[in-house]
């Protein structure tokens, strides 16, 4: 990692052990502590950091270079060992070049990226509103709604916990049994929220971690912060996300869900190490610990467009993403109805029933809705 960035990480506290030896190995050097007192100076100044940087005179420090360079020659005619010259001379120049950059370094590090919608999940989100499936925003968000006792206690956080007290001016996204929702958070973040599932975050995320508290499904999109990190609390766990799309769900079968899609995060139960995920991994979250598997994302990210093609699929990758629509579990009662294939198209705002019956005449099928199972014959 380049110095820059260690640098404006322990301004802000962030560093790891390994970061906080490179660092350490570096101010030893001549000149390196003022550097790192000069930048650290600017970046602690709440409200004024870019600015008193921007403000440095950079020609100003290069005339200070040159005329160190003739004053260092001058001095003595020869008395002054030249190695010790040009530390000094490099330690000037290096103020002047790492103060000319600090506002790019810290602008950079600090900026925000929100993610952006392909055309597919506009055209879901419009397909659900004509459906009627998403929920109206005065209906979803809830305003000023801090942490019940109960909640922090289910999200494992003490009540002089600072992510308990960051939601003390809490904002909640509450959908009904058959609505979803999508919610943008205050640094840009897209959450599509699924049904009869809620979404606690702060009306502001300050310099430190963003922190939101989620019970039910929801898809993140996540804003690029490298200098924030976004944290997800789960009743069995924590998501460390790291700039990434990912699927959370604490009502899986198995515990909490967590399917990466893209990018990074890592997973860690209460008190518990953090795991990193790969993309095309899920992690279960339990009172017992972490466990990881592959799995095809598909079923994770079709529910964002609303729609899915297949073509030449194979019927076991198919079920899943069918019954992640409906909410129901798929039950084989012969090993060669795993091996049939589709080529078609569905919309998951259909009704269950048209969906199985287009998959039937498509394959040959027998498929049976029966209460919570779809049963392939």
């Amino acid at each position: 990692m380049e110095i820059k960035y260690l640098i404006i990480k322990s301004v802000y506290a962030t560093l790891d052990e390994a970061e906080r030896q490179l660092l350490d190995a570096w101010l030893q050097d001549d000149g390196h502590q003022a550097i790192y007192d000069r930048i650290a100076g600017n970046l602690r100044m709440e409200g004024h950091a870019v600015e008193d940087l921007g403000a440095i005179d950079v020609e100003a420090a290069l005339q200070q270079v040159h005329a160190r360079v003739a004053e260092a020659a001058g001095e003595g005619h020869g008395r002054r060992p030249w190695d010790r010259v040009m530390r000094r001379v490099a330690a000037v120049a290096a103020v002047a070049v790492v103060m000319a950059g600090s506002v790019w370094w810290y602008e950079d590090y600090t900026r925000v990226t929100p993610p952006v919608l392909t055309a597919e999940i506009v055209d879901g989100i419009r397909s659900a509103a004509r459906h009627d499936r998403l929920q109206p925003e005065a209906e979803a968000v809830q305003p000023s709604a801090p942490l019940t006792r109960q909640e922090i206690a289910s999200y494992r956080l003490s009540e002089n916990d600072a992510i308990a007290e960051a939601m003390l001016s809490a904002k909640r996204v509450k959908t009904y049994i058959d609505k979803e929702y999508w919610v943008t958070l205050p640094d840009g973040t897209l959450v599509h929220l699924a049904d009869n599932s809620s979404l606690i975050y702060p009306e502001r995320f300050d310099r430190g971690d963003r922190n939101v508290c989620i019970e039910g499904e929801g898809y993140f999109m996540v804003a690029h912060d490298r200098s924030r990190r976004f944290i997800v609390h789960t009743p069995h766990g924590q998501v460390v996300v790291h700039g990434t799309e990912f699927d959370v769900n604490t009502r899986d079968a198995q515990g909490t869900s967590v399917v990466l899609v893209n990018g990074r995060v890592g997973v860690r139960t209460t008190g518990g190490q953090e795991q990193e995920m790969v993309p095309g991994q899920k992690a279960a979250m339990t009172s017992g610990g972490v466990a990881m598997q592959q799995v095809d994302t598909a079923p994770y990210t079709a529910w964002n467009t609303g729609k899915v093609a297949f073509r030449g699929w194979p019927i076991q990758r198919i079920m899943p993403i069918i019954a992640k629509w409906y909410d129901r579990r798929v039950i084989y009662r012969s090993e060669q109805s795993e091996q049939k294939t589709f080529t078609g198209s569905f919309d998951r705002f259909d009704s269950i029933e048209s969906t199985v019956e287009a998959l039937c005449a498509g394959t040959g099928l027998r498929i049976e809705i029966e209460k919570d199972q779809l049963i392939v014959y």
